[in-house]
């Protein structure tokens, strides 16, 4: 089984609203629909960054 850690936010009511409205229409829990949402974000976001340090460890190594 996956560790998994508990993690407290704070949001603005309409979005809490939002995610439980969509928990309830796709038939997931919200907790599922953030993780989902966190994965995605983290993926487009480690990309480029990953990127970037590949372009200087090479530049370092020339």
């Amino acid at each position: 089984m996956k560790q998994t850690a508990t993690l407290t936010i704070r949001i603005p009511e309409n979005i809490k609203k939002a995610l439980e409205e969509l928990s309830k229409a796709e038939q997931k829990p919200v907790s599922n629909l953030v993780k989902d949402s966190l994965r995605r974000y983290i993926a487009i976001h480690r990309v480029p960054r990953e990127f970037w340090e590949m372009g200087r460890r090479d530049r370092k190594s020339a």
